[in-house]
């Protein structure tokens, strides 16, 4: 073979390599740096910036009277209410009257006819203060006498419903010199607690359609 031939051939096969190598690393070079295009970055917040507080609502439990309390119902006026027996120096006394001249509840305990009061007691003593249970207004009325070491607090508490007035009465019987007394801490919460169970007593209060029963 005539070697001065081959050499040129060599030359251009080597060419045609060297432009084929170049070409395909110019297409893989294209691909691995694509054109800058615009991208929209969403940033993902760190985890101090996506946690939030959160309150939860306080929920106030509902008192539930227990089973062995009795019930007053008033079928005609549309209203219960449920009561431990014998823990009150007296039992509830319920007085209903008309109360048309109210269109609202009014601004002032003394606007409540004290006629359904035990009398001997002023209209100045009658006056009272108004509290909220259970999203219902009441007027707290009280009258306190002492007898042996003991008081008792006539306690009335008065409400505004469909143009009447409602009185529920009760008397509390609390000792009057904790300090003299065998356990006077316990003799102390023992005064707390007619309260408390007092007011268990009206947030039982509720009303109903006397018609429906």
């Amino acid at each position: 073979m005539n070697t001065k031939g081959i050499a040129p051939v060599i030359i251009i096969i080597t060419g045609v390599v060297l432009i084929g190598i170049g070409f395909i690393a110019g297409r893989t070079l294209k691909v691995n740096n694509p054109v800058s295009t615009p991208t929209t970055i969403i940033s993902t917040p760190t985890t101090q910036e996506s946690t939030t507080t959160t309150t939860t609502p306080t929920t106030k439990s509902v008192f539930v009277a227990p089973s062995n309390w009795i019930v007053y119902k008033d079928t005609k006026n549309g209203f219960e209410f449920a009561y431990p027996k014998h823990f009150f120096y007296s039992d509830p006394v319920v007085a209903v009257y008309d109360c048309s001249n109210f269109s609202t509840f009014p601004s002032t305990c003394t606007a409540f006819d004290p006629k359904y009061y035990y009398t001997g007691i002023s209209t100045e003593r009658l006056e009272g203060i108004k509290i909220v249970i259970n999203n219902m207004q009441f007027c707290v009325n009280s009258a306190s006498e002492g007898a042996m070491g003991s008081t008792y607090d006539t306690v009335f508490y008065t409400t505004l419903k469909n143009k009447k007035c409602i009185v529920i009465k009760t008397v509390i019987e609390t000792n009057n010199d904790c300090v003299d007394s065998n356990n006077p801490t316990k003799c102390e919460a023992d005064n707390r607690n007619y309260y408390t169970v007092l007011n268990q007593v009206i947030s039982t209060l509720h009303f109903f359609n006397p018609n429906s029963n």
